[in-house]
């Protein structure tokens, strides 16, 4: 994947059940990690995770949303490591509505918490590196959502899509500097938020067709997300920059019928993972 040592990562809503694991994956490849999310108990465990994984970081509460809130969060990384070199923006919500019940401030909400969060992250990294001249690397996360349609989830697959065409022109606009954006599409990955969908939206998902409908047979772990995030935040990718590289199983390929592939095959196990927000 790419070693990440004596370099610096910050993650912007890194609280969630990816973030947890991008976090850790980090810090096992040697670097220092911050994690900050809207909610302070998440972004400590997170950065628990990065300690029990022999890193160094730290956890604090970050709004997104509050102007100026990442760039001072990126001061304090600076202030107490010495440089930046990744920012991971993971913010994201969804609302599971009927498109002519969605509310504009519904809409809104979405589209703030993901698309102009990441945004913000994003610039408050590219601020500083373009005036350190050390150029780095950026990772959005968008979703297999932003490259087509899903009923009743109009703002989720809008904001994930913006993400998709964000990226690129960030990396084309930062390229000169030395600063690569990509971003990451996940589908179903295996979080908490997923285990507990069917008691935030009872009998919305039908679980076992779902998983029949992923080529690879199961749904993927955190830790599979992860180990892009770090090839991402690696020299491993020093040639790739504007690209949404999705973690998916092969669901993107797939145009076939439901239920025509395999059983579900065996895969990775079980794991945890600490409660995060919905789709991450």
């Amino acid at each position: 994947m790419g070693s990440l040592e004596g370099r610096v990562a910050v993650l912007v809503g890194g609280g969630g059940g990816i973030g947890v694991a991008c976090a850790a994956a980090f810090a096992k490849q040697g670097a220092k990690v911050v994690v900050a999310d809207i909610d302070q108990r998440l972004a400590d465990d997170a950065a628990g995770a990065v300690v029990q994984a022999g890193g160094e970081g730290f956890g604090v509460r970050v709004d997104a949303l509050e102007e100026g809130s990442i760039d001072a969060l990126v001061d304090d990384a600076i202030r107490r490591y010495g440089r930046l070199d990744i920012m991971h923006n993971l913010t994201s919500t969804t609302v599971l509505s009927p498109s002519v019940d969605l509310t504009t401030e519904q809409f809104e909400r979405v589209l703030r918490t993901t698309v102009v969060a990441q945004f913000a992250g994003a610039r408050a990294a590219a601020r500083h590196m373009i005036s350190a001249g050390s150029g780095g690397s950026v990772i959005n996360m968008s979703s297999i959502g932003g490259h087509g349609g899903m009923p009743k989830r109009a703002a989720y697959t809008a904001s994930a899509a913006a993400i998709v065409n964000l990226t690129r022109t960030l990396a084309v606009e930062w390229a000169e500097h030395g600063i690569r954006v990509n971003a990451i599409a996940p589908s179903w990955i295996l979080t908490d938020a997923l285990r507990n969908y069917d008691k935030q939206y009872p009998g919305v998902l039908d679980f076992d067709a779902l998983q029949a409908r992923i080529p690879a047979g199961r749904f993927g772990l955190p830790e599979e997300v992860a180990d892009v995030a770090v090839f991402l935040a690696s020299d491993a990718s020093r040639f790739v920059t504007g690209v949404t590289l999705p973690v998916d199983g092969g669901v993107l390929s797939y145009v076939g019928p439901a239920r025509s592939l395999s059983q579900p095959q065996a895969g990775p196990p079980d794991k945890s993972e600490p409660l995060g927000r919905t789709d991450r």
